[in-house]
Parts: C-alpha cells; sequence; structure tokens
C-alpha cells in the first residue's frame, strides 16, 4: 500500500507458498512482524492466511504513525482520510509546504505521510526530495504515484484484510518487541544491510541482524526474508535457506535496479 525500498509485495505470493510448504497454516496463529514498513506483507498474509492475527511493529517513527492511525481509525476518520486524497493535488510548492507542516492530530500526521511517501524520491518521507527534482524537467513528476481512486482502492483492500485482526501496533525495537508478546510465528523481513543506512533511518547492520537471529531462537517458527550477501549467507549458513529472484523498486544514488537473490530463511530444525 505505501512505497517502502525493499518492500516484498512482487515477492510475498512466493514467500507465502514456502511458508505454507514449512509449516501447517491453517490455524488461529498469533503473528508477528517486527519491521512492518509499508504494509504489503502484511495486508498479503492477511488475504492469504485467514486464520492468522497479528501485532504489528516498526522502528520508524513515521511508519508506526501511519499504522497506529489507519488500524484504529473511525469510518468516519477515514472518510475525511479518503476527502483529503481525493482533492489533493501534488505539485513542488505543495510539496514544499506538507514536508515543512507540523500536523496535530492522527489523521492529518497519517495524510502527511502518506502524501509524501507517494510523492517522494523512493518514499523517503524524511527527506526533502520530490520526485522529478524541483525543477520537474524529469520525465516523471512529484504526481506520478498520486492517483486518489487507485490510492483509495488499495486501503480499502487493506482496511478489509487486516479488519479486527491487528492485536497491537507497536514502535518497539525489533528485539524488544519479539520479547514483549508470545508468537505462534513471526515473518521478519528486516532493513538491508547493503543499503541500509541510505533506505531507511536507522543504523541495522549486520551486527543487528545477527543479534536478532539469535533473539529469534526464543520463537519456534520463523521466517526471514534478507539480502543475499556474503555476510548474510554467512549468518544463516546453518539455517534452512531458499533463494528467490527480486528486483528493487528502490536503488541507491547512481545505481541501476538489477534483479538480485533474496534470501528466505527457516530455523535449522525444519526438515
Amino acid at each position: 500500500m505505501m512505497r517502502y525500498p525493499g518492500g516484498k509485495l512482487r515477492l510475498q505470493k512466493k514467500i507465502n507458498a514456502l511458508i505454507s510448504q514449512t509449516y501447517d497454516t491453517n490455524q488461529s496463529w498469533v503473528v508477528g512482524e517486527p519491521f512492518t514498513g509499508g504494509g504489503g506483507s502484511l495486508i498479503n498474509m492477511a488475504e492469504q492466511f485467514p486464520k492468522w492475527s497479528f501485532h504489528i511493529n516498526d522502528y520508524n517513527p513515521e511508519m508506526y504513525t501511519f499504522w497506529k492511525f489507519f488500524v484504529n481509525a473511525s469510518k468516519k476518520d477515514m472518510q475525511e482520510f479518503y476527502r483529503l486524497i481525493k482533492v489533493m493535488h501534488p505539485s513542488v510548492p505543495i510539496y514544499r509546504a506538507m514536508f515543512d507542516s507540523k500536523p496535530k492530530t492522527d489523521l492529518e500526521r497519517a495524510f502527511r505521510i502518506l502524501f509524501l511517501n507517494k510523492t517522494s524520491y523512493s518514499g523517503y518521507v524524511t527527506q526533502s526530495l520530490p520526485i522529478g527534482g524541483a525543477d520537474q524537467k524529469s520525465k516523471w513528476k512529484v504526481g506520478v504515484y498520486w492517483n486518489p481512486d487507485n490510492i483509495i482502492k488499495k486501503c480499502e483492500r487493506a482496511r478489509k484484510a487486516i479488519s479486527g485482526r491487528i492485536l497491537s501496533v507497536n514502535n518497539l525495537d525489533c528485539n524488544d518487541f519479539i520479547d514483549t508478546y508470545d508468537f505462534n510465528f513471526v515473518y521478519a523481513d528486516p532493513p538491508y544491510i547493503k543499503f541500509g543506512k541510505q533506505w531507511y533511518n536507522c543504523d541495522f547492520d549486520i551486527n543487528s541482524l545477527k543479534a536478532f537471529r539469535e533473539k529469534l531462537n526464543s520463537v519456534n517458527r520463523w521466517c526471514i526474508s534478507m539480502d543475499s550477501l556474503e555476510s548474510t549467507e554467512e549468518l544463516f549458513k546453518n539455517d534452512k535457506i531458499k533463494y528467490i529472484q527480486v528486483k528493487h523498486t528502490a536503488k541507491s544514488k547512481n545505481e541501476e535496479i538489477k534483479a538480485a537473490n533474496e534470501l528466505v530463511v527457516f530455523p535449522n530444525e525444519i526438515k
């Protein structure tokens, strides 16, 4: 639903299939997603596995703020949210004004995050980089992803999928999140190691990933999707790994988007 670096929406059906091959997913599980991000994986899993309920989490304050509103919003709140989407016509001056704004309500904050996510370079809410640049001479303009009908349709689909099934929305460190609840299953899509500091506002590195992998020893069932690097393959060498290909929608500066291998990892005890 939201644009997010390293998002798994394109791959989620393949990942869900691997999860179903590995576990009996037709159960009423309490599932944890410590890195909810743009919500693509969450919505897809909610649709694929109708008996699951979710604790969701994101350390990024903007993503947490958006999901806190989106999960708890009343019908009246969502009607106003959709009205704001319909009347908005993105331009660079409006982008600048929205970037500098300081909204006072959860609804206003969520709308600001959605707007900046759809109109910023690679979806970066915290960096003042409108699509197409200040002069709008690029092929892609600031409003290229601002399609009100499509945005509202995706919101409605997401609201339907998760209705009554989100147990909590959290803004915790991933390891603290694992300690906070009892999970039947955890699906984790951590920040990518290679471009982590460029793509995310955190310092999640290979040592962070190692600590998180160790934390998952307290959970019986889990799955991690992660970029395939020498360091990540070494970290998961004793676990069960599947490889799938992905072409990311975000990129680092001066680097072309290329297809790459993705690791989908399960505990080493899995047969």
